[in-house]
């Protein structure tokens, strides 16, 4: 399962790779620490899951999922 995870807090991150890895032995995951960067590695990557931390969220980048959306139907889980 390849995961890309969108997160800018280290310890959140820590601790959701932590519980992932447990779950999903063969768990391979992309981390990226701001949305701009994330969203050009939706394309390249072809994740099978998106994780998206609401605190890179800001008024500039809020449309993200519908950005996404346009282009993918990848999962997206927000946390």
């Amino acid at each position: 399962m390849k995961i890309l995870i969108m997160c800018g807090d280290p310890q959140v991150l820590k601790d959701l790779v932590l519980c992932l890895k447990i779950r999903y032995q063969n768990l391979e995951y992309t981390v990226s620490d701001n949305i701009t960067e994330g969203t050009g590695l939706i394309e390249t990557l072809s994740p099978d899951l998106i994780i998206l931390d609401s605190y890179l969220l800001d008024s500039t980048t809020q449309n993200i999922i519908i950005s996404i959306r346009e282009f993918s139907d990848i999962p997206i889980i927000m946390i």
